[in-house]
């Protein structure tokens, strides 16, 4: 796709579930990433989380700030928004407890978390507030101190939704309230869980029906987020909204791409093994969608070869702006920087070391990062005996100057989408070893350039690249020099360039088509 000169456009960025604070997600840091960049090149960007999330207001308010997206990027939330909420917009607090003098609230000593209300000595509510003791929801219990309703606050302490509960403790409805306090959205529930038979009515006089939450959602978009007269164009991480962009494109003109952003596989995560089952229904529609976006071309050819689509395939690979870190480098230091989940490789690397450390008696392998396998590694570590040499820092903010103090740094994953650990890695001059795991190693590392690729699970050949590099440090030193190019293989130009190339093709295919 040649570089475009496209013209300013409003994109929307759907994401598969809503913010952190400090997103630790790669997905997520990609799409802020990406909608940067766009914004920066005169659009508009409005990045959209769907999941109903107490904490959005806080959320949105502390990306907007810790990733300075400036007022071309715009957060937004179905149920905020049909709520009259602003999360640009300061919101008075309200206090959420119980009050009056017949009220006493006693804490919970085992649980930090936990507070119980009584009213007259009666147990009536239970509160519980995350570490910070903000109010999260509140417990309104009945007779037997059975829970009867529960109220969910945001970070202001506003009540944002109410849940009613049968005689075995089970959601049957649940009830949305805006700002004004009055109730804007039903929904009854039914016993998996999931909402249906949704009742809209707002205070400027809106109001509908909707049997399904992707009819909801819909409603929402056609109404709240996307342009009436003119073409819209949409990034969807993944397909799990495909049906709500459907019923959308019957009331809206738009063109949707989807961007896979990890392997599509499952086990043995190698060419011919089975779809994901939560990405089957997707694939099965592969060649009626728009776009979909693989982030190699090795991803690509794999979707080509395997699956009913052509020319509504492309590749567009992540960006790393690059950080200007030339840290002296510690010897004979490994690093790891990842997810911390059994696939992402933390206990090969637990094996091999003590033959590194046969080798090399003062060497230091720092893993940074978490994740729900970290204390079981923790464990590892202490069997092992190599508290000394293994350091788990959990999370770290300025992640990439930590890596930078690093000579060499470890993949050792078995699968991928593409790591943009790995490109944070080259772009400081650490040299990378990572498995040969689909997708991204192939796309970064040139083998004995810039990086080693060893055989997936290979672990005897995971060690002997780290010890050779080890012992030859004119050659690391080489190939950390050649490493560092690798932000201008994917440079945020590039990225751009690409983005707006590939709607400048969905808009002239869509323009054909209504022709």
């Amino acid at each position: 796709m040649p570089a475009p000169a496209g013209p300013s456009r409003h994109y929307r960025m759907s994401l598969m579930g809503s913010f952190a604070a400090h997103p630790g997600n790669g997905l997520v840091i990609s799409v802020l990433r990406r909608a940067r960049v766009l914004a920066d090149r005169g659009n508009r960007v409005d990045i959209i989380a769907f999941p109903f999330d107490t904490r959005f207001r806080h959320s949105a308010r502390s990306v907007n700030k810790n990733y300075g997206l400036g007022t071309a990027i715009t957060l937004r939330n179905p149920y905020v928004e049909i709520s009259g909420d602003d999360y640009r917009k300061p919101l008075p607090a309200v206090d959420p407890l119980p009050q009056g003098a017949e009220w006493s609230i006693v804490s919970d000593a085992a649980n930090d978390k936990a507070r119980r209300a009584y009213r007259d000595g009666v147990y009536e509510q239970f509160i519980h507030s995350d570490a910070k003791t903000r109010v999260v929801f509140i417990d309104y219990l009945g007779e037997g101190a059975k829970r009867f309703k529960r109220s969910w606050h945001d970070v202001s302490g506003r009540v944002t939704k109410y849940e009613y509960f049968n005689e075995n403790n089970k959601p049957v409805s649940v009830e949305y309230i805006h700002v004004d306090g009055s109730v804007c959205l039903r929904a009854a529930v039914d016993t998996a869980g999931k909402e249906h038979g949704f009742e809209l009515t707002l205070p400027d006089g809106r109001s509908g029906s909707f049997e399904t939450l992707e009819a909801f959602e819909a409603w929402w978009l056609v109404n709240f987020a996307l342009d009436a007269k003119t073409w819209n164009p949409i990034i969807s991480e993944y397909g799990f909204r495909a049906g709500v962009f459907d019923l959308a494109a019957r009331e809206r003109d738009l063109s949707v791409a989807y961007a896979l952003h990890n392997l599509h596989l499952t086990a043995p995560y190698s060419y011919g093994s089975p779809v994901k089952e939560e990405l089957a229904p997707f694939f099965e529609r592969i060649s009626e969608y728009d776009a979909v976006v693989a982030l190699t071309e090795e991803q690509r050819l794999d979707l080509l070869r395997s699956m009913d689509c052509a020319d509504n395939v492309f590749v567009i690979p992540h960006h790393f702006e690059g950080e200007e870190f030339h840290s002296a480098k510690a010897p004979h230091s490994v690093v790891m920087s990842s997810r911390v989940v059994r696939t992402k490789g933390h206990f090969d690397a637990l094996k091999v070391w003590p033959r590194i450390l046969g080798e090399f008696p003062d060497a230091m392998l720092n893993i940074y990062g978490t994740g729900p396998d970290l204390e079981e590694l923790r464990k590892a570590v202490t069997a092992a005996g190599l508290e000394g040499s293994v350091i788990l820092h959990g999370f770290e903010k300025n992640v990439v100057q930590k890596v930078s103090e690093a000579e060499i740094a470890i993949l050792p994953s078995q699968f991928e989408g593409f790591p943009l650990s790995l490109i944070e890695t080259m772009s400081v001059g650490t040299v990378p070893v990572a498995y040969d795991f689909k997708y991204g190693a192939r796309a970064m590392i040139k083998h004995g350039v810039n990086g080693f690729i060893t055989e997936r699970s290979n672990a005897g050949e995971l060690a002997d690249s780290v010890i050779y590099l080890m012992k030859n440090p004119q050659v690391r030193q080489e190939m950390s020099d050649a490493a560092r190019g690798i932000t201008e293989v994917f440079s945020t130009k590039r990225l751009g360039n690409e983005w707006i190339a590939l709607f400048d093709e969905l808009e002239r295919r869509s323009r054909l088509k209504q022709a």
